[in-house]
């Protein structure tokens, strides 16, 4: 299958651009996705605190900063980033995890993807279909966002922010 962004409706915002500290997402329903790509993205401002993306599951609650019985990710997911986009586009493979750190660099631009893929990552024995990318450890100068890509495994992908 061809993956047409514009005609399977499989981008979702998880973390609206904003500043902030501690940012909590919001659940996309991944139950009918092959695969879901988490961009992180992260203006790192003139201060030397990390900003953490951690990956979670729930079993409902889609489009809610809180979902049900929510909690980490089941197995590591694969991550690429670029820890300083103004030099260069290019993403390098990292250690797979269940959460990734944006490291200290200041002023700088960095993204990062997370690849999370239901039947691998998640409990879905036991009904998780959800998943939320928090941000932990950051800081008030960064400017931070998620967006899901969601590859869905029939087109066309319904609302994954209902459930």
């Amino acid at each position: 299958m061809d993956l047409n962004l514009g005609e399977v409706q499989g981008i979702a915002n998880v973390i609206y651009p904003q500043v902030g500290a501690v940012v909590s997402g919001i659940n996309v329903k991944l139950s009918l996705a092959q695969k879901a790509y988490f961009i992180c993205h992260v203006r790192q401002g003139a201060e030397g605190t990390a900003t953490v993306f951690s990956v979670r599951q729930s079993t409902g609650n889609a489009g809610s900063a809180t979902g049900d019985n929510e909690k980490a990710i089941t197995n590591n997911c694969r991550i690429w980033s670029n820890l300083n986009c103004d030099a260069d586009s290019v993403l390098t493979a990292r250690t797979a995890a269940k959460t990734y750190s944006m490291g200290i660099d200041q002023s700088r631009s960095k993204i990062a993807v997370i690849e999370v893929v239901p039947e691998e990552n998640m409990d879905v024995a036991n009904s998780f279909n959800c998943v939320v990318v928090d941000t932990t450890a950051g800081n008030a100068a960064n400017l931070m966002s998620v967006v899901a890509v969601i590859v869905p495994r029939y087109a066309p992908l319904p609302n994954a922010l209902a459930d």
